[in-house]
């Protein structure tokens, strides 16, 4: 596992439903890269002029680390609307 701290400043805001084709490109990227984010929520993007970014990678895995990667980037990208969408405020803070 690879630890580092970059500091960036990235002006945007937080998606919502209809950055729904933004955030799935992003994640897409990332599994292309054989990783799984593992907390997608809308918090952890931000919207730019050039895209959806996203950021804390905290329980991040590889696609070594995983049995069955394809299922797990399937689900992760079938629970992103959800995770848009969701109203309670978790992964905010």
């Amino acid at each position: 596992r690879t630890v580092g701290f970059l500091m960036e400043e990235i002006s945007g805001r937080i998606p919502d439903i209809q950055d729904l084709d933004a955030c799935t490109t992003t994640i897409r990227q990332l599994h292309t890269h054989g990783i799984i984010h593992k907390d997608p929520n809308k918090y952890n993007f931000l919207v730019t002029e050039s895209g959806a970014k996203v950021f804390d990678f905290e329980s991040s895995v590889t696609r070594d680390e995983l049995e069955d990667f394809s299922a797990a980037a399937e689900e992760e990208l079938e629970s992103l609307a959800a995770k848009l969408e969701d109203e309670s405020g978790i992964g905010q803070y």
